[in-house]
């Protein structure tokens, strides 16, 4: 038969006696249908905190590993999003580069246009010139042809007339052939013009499409840099809720070590009545060997 005892906390002379009565075959208050006396509720209720607190430690540190590793991830993911992001700068820098190379590019063969335009324009004025001269020698040789032609009627006059007649042909196959010349230059000068002036207009579209793509280059840096610095506030916001994860842990486990020390404490205190828990008295209330009880 199972001896259940009731303990009693009596005060004399202010100590508190902590005495355990045996009755197994009277019926009075001490007596009840209960498994276990307070002093076992007691240690059970510590076992089970402790139980309990070694689980939410374990539970927290978990989560604060958890949290750490997300962290470190945020971590990566920002210091990626940061090197992209200096990339994505360094492009839009050799964009920006490229387009002031192909601006100046332009502005050079907008210059060798005009350049060209200018020698056209001389060519064609030479080319005025050495017409208009030509129609002069040619207008004052036939007025000296026909004067010499009426002045002189001898054979002498009419040899100086041929003489004359010679060199102003002459004269006149050498201005028309500088007229021509002058009339070939002028075209290809104004060919060259026109080509210049062709190379220029594609040299400011490459321009003006090398500034397009250092102004996308430079929108793609500054959405980087965004998304870097998004990725970063991310970054700090893990490493917080991991820090604090960790101070739960912390705390959690010296909830645990506190309850452990209540549950061996609990043994200590309560006379050991039931170390093992299997529902049986040991016997020794206060670790002395004897039980007070059986007097």
């Amino acid at each position: 038969m199972r001896v259940k005892r009731a303990f009693v906390l009596a005060g004399t002379s202010g100590a508190l006696i902590l005495t355990g009565v045996a009755a197994p075959s009277v019926a009075s208050a001490s007596e009840t249908d209960q498994s276990y006396s307070y002093g076992y509720d007691y240690c059970d209720e510590a076992e089970d905190a402790k139980a309990k607190a070694e689980h939410e430690a374990a539970k927290a540190e978990h989560e604060a590993e958890d949290a750490k590793a997300k962290a470190e991830d945020a971590k990566h993911e920002a210091e990626d999003a940061k090197h992209e992001a200096e990339d994505a700068k360094h492009e839009a820098e050799d964009a920006k580069h490229e387009a002031e190379d192909a601006k100046h590019e332009a502005e050079d063969a907008k210059h060798e246009a005009e350049d060209a335009k200018h020698e056209a324009e001389d060519a064609k004025h030479e080319a005025e010139d050495a017409k208009a001269k030509h129609e002069d020698a040619k207008a004052k040789h036939e007025h000296e042809d026909a004067k010499a032609k009426h002045e002189h009627e001898d054979a002498k006059a009419k040899h100086e007339h041929e003489d004359a007649k010679a060199k102003h042909e002459h004269e006149d196959a050498k201005a028309k052939h500088e007229h021509e010349d002058a009339k070939a230059k002028a075209e290809d000068a104004k060919a060259k013009a026109e080509d210049a002036k062709a190379k220029a207009e594609d040299a400011k579209a490459k321009a003006e499409d090398a500034k397009a793509k250092a102004e996308d280059a430079k929108a793609k840096a500054e959405d980087a840099k965004a998304k870097a610095e998004d990725a970063k506030a991310k970054a700090e916001d893990a490493k917080a809720k991991a820090e604090d994860a960790k101070a739960k842990a912390e705390d959690a486990k010296a909830k645990a070590e506190d309850a452990k020390a209540k549950a061996e404490d609990c043994d200590k205190n309560n006379g050991d009545h039931d170390h093992d828990h299997d529902g049986k008295d040991n016997g020794d209330h206060d670790h002395d060997g004897k039980d007070k009880g059986d007097k």
